[in-house]
């Protein structure tokens, strides 16, 4: 059994190639470091705009947050409906 790797779920001969799902594994976690860091940004963005009163842009700051939480959401959205579909 030592020549012999599960793919896809069943035993195959053994190959240089990682099964077809380790390609999708690694795509989830690219994407889920990105909203990771997508929101991190987006705390220190509130953060700023909670601490600011006078003397900055706030609706400058307003729009970029509203725009950085519907890039986040759009994200969860694409992932959900491509994962639903396939």
């Amino acid at each position: 059994m030592s020549n012999l790797k599960q793919a896809g779920g069943a035993l195959s001969p053994s190959s240089n190639t990682p099964p077809p799902w380790v390609e999708d594994v690694d795509a989830v976690n690219e994407v889920l470091s990105d909203i990771q860091r997508q929101m991190d940004q987006l705390h220190s963005m509130h953060a700023t705009r909670v601490g600011s009163v006078f003397g900055k842009d706030l609706d400058n700051m307003e729009g970029q947050i509203e725009k950085m939480t519907r890039d986040i959401t759009g994200t969860l959205h694409t992932i959900i409906i491509k994962d639903c579909v396939v």
